[in-house]
């Protein structure tokens, strides 16, 4: 096994006296059949398997003499001295394919190119935790301002809502002014009528008893008055018609002797109309106009035979 170990053209034991041949053995995975001898020089012949390159062989021989080290000191000696070898041939195989050596300026080459590495990764790191840390503050700030954006919306929509309930309202109040104002056109209408009528009963009246309703006002009891005027030969009497309501059962009726003339006149009436009387409605037999006055609230019945009766009264010589 001493001879396992040997550089080419020198023995273990050195000088050139003696010419040893080591036969190197490859794995079974990769022994061929035809082995070659090859000789490098005069003083030493080698025997290998061509398929093996050298570097292939001295890890084969390191890693046997690795096993024979575990059981004798002799083997870790060897092992020692192998490695040695493996590392000179090692550089040399290195050498012959133009690899960089690996002397301590070429290790402090990698050093110092590890060392700027690091420091451009810290560097590195550094200006990127910075960012990290700017675009964590940018956020902040982001979801701030949209939180800020979101409780304006939210009062944004709260004021939209109490003005839709308000122009809800304002809808609802309009449509009942349009109701009221329907009604409103309605009872107009119904008073235009009523007016008409009115004005219809009067001519009527006028035409038929000579009789002129010059006033229509409300004392201070609620009672409607009709300041009435008829005129004959004998001259003009004036009087009161007054209904209590538009309810009331009764007519009231009341001369006025305010003037001379007006007594004068007044004595020419039968004395039943000299003063204040009051009958009933449904007593009036001839009643031949009837209307309801709804701005006013009265009814005006109209009994054509009480003005006769003044009308005949005053025709008389």
């Amino acid at each position: 096994m001493a001879n396992l170990f040997k550089r080419r053209g020198e023995s273990i034991g050195g000088g050139h006296a003696k010419v040893e041949t080591a036969v190197v053995q490859a794995p079974k995975s990769k022994r061929v059949k035809t082995q070659h001898v090859i000789t490098n020089d005069d003083h030493h012949t080698e025997l290998y398997d061509t398929r093996m390159t050298r570097q292939e062989q001295l890890l084969y021989e390191f890693q046997k003499a690795a096993e024979e080290a575990q059981t004798s000191e002799y083997g870790l000696r060897k092992m020692s001295y192998g490695y040695l070898i493996f590392e000179i041939w090692d550089n040399k195989w290195r050498r012959r394919l133009h690899f960089e050596p690996t002397d301590i300026e070429t290790e402090r080459s990698r050093e110092r190119g590890i060392d700027s590495t690091n420091t451009e990764s810290d560097s590195l790191i550094t200006q990127l935790t910075s960012e990290l840390e700017a675009l964590r503050q940018q956020n902040q700030h982001m979801q701030s301002q949209m939180a800020e954006a979101t409780g304006a919306v939210e009062e944004r929509n709260n004021y939209i809502a109490v003005k839709e309930s308000e122009t809800k309202a304002l809808q609802e109040k309009v449509e009942s002014q349009r109701k009221d104002i329907r009604k409103y056109k309605s009872s107009l209408k119904q008073h235009k009528q009523d007016e008409r009528s009115m004005e219809a009963i009067y001519s009527i009246v006028r035409q038929l008893t000579g009789t002129d309703v010059e006033i229509v006002s409300q004392n201070s009891q609620g009672q409607q008055l009709f300041l009435c005027k008829q005129t004959g030969k004998n001259g003009t009497v004036r009087y009161h018609l007054g209904l209590d309501g538009a309810e009331s059962p009764d007519f009231a009726y009341q001369i006025i002797t305010e003037t001379d003339e007006d007594k004068k006149v007044a004595k020419l009436l039968p004395e039943y109309l000299r003063g204040s009387i009051t009958f009933a409605r449904k007593e009036v037999s001839t009643v031949i106009l009837q209307q309801i006055y709804s701005s006013s609230s009265f009814i005006l019945t109209q009994a054509i035979s009480f003005f006769n009766k003044i009308s005949v009264t005053l025709a008389k010589k």
